[in-house]
């Protein structure tokens, strides 16, 4: 037997009016429910955070994507540079290295993000620190990347 839910349009509407008023950015991890990604496309101003080329193109305004740089091949990313991806998350040097080059290439601005490498405490990983940077690394990188061209 396939789940279903019910998704209240008005409920999910609500919890984003909530988020949006406390913080200075929402986004929703599309690969949760693709589902309710439509609904905030259609009704919000809400961004979306992709792992993946084949969720990014699930979003028709690709600018509202923050894209996951995850091993991706620079020929995937000059593709969602030129469908007008402009967000980008990196957690490592090598795939920070490799988009920074790509960018420089398709001489395209982006904004960049730096995942923060936190320690997680869930159910799938216990007490580890999963992804992202050390904060050295980010405070290190962080000046350098302003004055990147």
């Amino acid at each position: 037997m396939k789940a279903k839910f019910v998704l209240s349009q008005k409920k999910l509407l609500a919890q984003y009016n909530f988020l949006k008023e406390k913080c200075d950015i929402v986004s929703y991890s599309l690969k949760t429910n693709p589902v309710v990604g439509k609904v905030l496309e259609r009704e919000t101003a809400c961004l979306f955070s992709v792992h993946s080329y084949a969720s990014a193109m699930q979003i028709e305004d690709k600018s509202r994507v923050l894209f996951f740089v995850q091993a991706t091949s620079v020929d995937k990313i000059e593709e969602l540079l030129l469908l007008g991806v402009k967000s980008f998350v990196v957690d490592n040097t090598n795939d920070l290295e490799s988009l920074l080059e790509t960018v420089a290439h398709a001489e395209r601005k982006i904004t960049l993000y730096l995942r923060l490498r936190l320690q997680e405490h869930s159910i799938h990983t216990g007490k580890h620190f999963v992804f992202g940077f050390l904060a050295k690394e980010v405070n290190r990188l962080v000046p350098e990347l302003r004055e990147h061209p």
